[in-house]
């Protein structure tokens, strides 16, 4: 008989404890539901939030991606990094050649080809189309050259490399063609210092605006707050609804911020590859992946719930209940 009454209790505990699960995921459900319903009865209040938080996520966002297009540009850039080692008038072809094969076997370095004075002297003329001028030259003013590719295309293994052909002693003069790589990495360095400025400002706006808009909430339902705390509603039960509140304002903040970014670039899309094609290069822009774009929208609702915590918090605090 114990033993029955024992699993009554049991059953009747587990079935508490669904029953209060059960309501709990009803009450958060009740409150997703009101608080969009809130926002939605008041269109144009709520759009111009959205819009303020997309402007001020979208500007480091567009910057985020300018920065990653230019990496992309420089490491295009590189993979076409060359050391141009020109050579003394004393060397002769035979020996140029041979140099050429040497520094082929080098294992920090791709490949090297020779360049005669008479293939150089085209190459120049065909390149700069001055073959009519530079044929009436008596002498040949070009030197015989050797181009090496070196495996490894970084900045700092291309300085080194070329330092250190540079100084054998068939070589009269060495030159790199990275000063392009050079200019883009200081000004994506410059980007990178920017886009955190930019962040940390345009963060601290969302902030502020959506501290803004949770206090003219709260004061909304000023009477509202004061009857329920009356009837003894915790904190934290008060505080809820404008937390799901303020997860709308991120959610749609940070989708209509993706939106600004996704049609700023298929605007620029064409004459920044009509530009590119110019220099003889070719690049698309690199919009946001879907994870980078899950990142804003999440950074959104983040920054937004923490406002809304903050500024309820402090609103809540100062609002007592009317004694009756």
């Amino acid at each position: 008989m114990a033993k029955r009454n024992t699993n009554r209790l049991k059953k009747r505990g587990v079935r508490r404890r669904e029953f209060g699960g059960r309501t709990w995921l009803r009450h958060h459900r009740y409150l997703l539901r009101e608080s969009l319903g809130d926002i939605i009865r008041h269109p144009f209040a709520s759009a111009l939030t959205w819009l303020v938080i997309a402007v001020a996520l979208a500007l480091p966002a567009l910057l985020y991606v300018t920065q990653k297009n230019l990496d992309q540009l420089a490491g295009q850039w590189q993979e076409g990094a060359q050391v141009s080692l020109f050579l003394e008038d004393r060397v002769s072809v035979s020996d140029g050649e041979n140099l050429s094969r040497d520094l082929q076997r080098r294992p920090e370095v791709r490949d090297a080809w020779y360049l005669s004075r008479e293939d150089a002297l085209d190459e120049f003329a065909a390149w700069m189309d001055m073959a009519p001028v530079l044929s009436s030259l008596d002498n040949n003013p070009l030197p015989a050259t050797i181009i090496v590719i070196p495996v490894s295309q970084t900045r700092t293994d291309i300085e080194i490399l070329g330092e250190l052909l540079g100084s054998l002693p068939e070589v009269a003069d060495m030159q790199m063609d990275i000063e392009w790589v050079q200019r883009l990495e200081r000004i994506s360095e410059v980007l990178q210092r920017s886009l955190l400025a930019l962040s940390g400002v345009l963060g601290l706006t969302v902030v502020l605006v959506i501290g803004n808009t949770m206090r003219m909430a709260t004061e909304a339902r000023r009477d509202e707050i004061q009857v329920i705390k009356l009837v003894g509603a915790t904190q934290s039960f008060v505080r809820r609804p404008f937390l799901y509140m303020g997860v709308w304002y991120g959610l749609f903040g940070g989708l209509v911020a993706c939106g600004l970014i996704w049609a700023s670039l298929a605007l620029l899309s064409g004459p920044v590859s009509a530009l590119a094609d110019s220099y003889g290069t070719a690049l698309g822009l690199r919009p946001l992946t879907w994870t980078e774009g899950a990142t804003l929208v999440g950074v959104a609702i983040l920054l937004s719930v923490i406002s809304t915590w903050l500024t309820v918090s402090r609103r809540l605090a100062q609002i007592e209940p009317n004694p009756l």
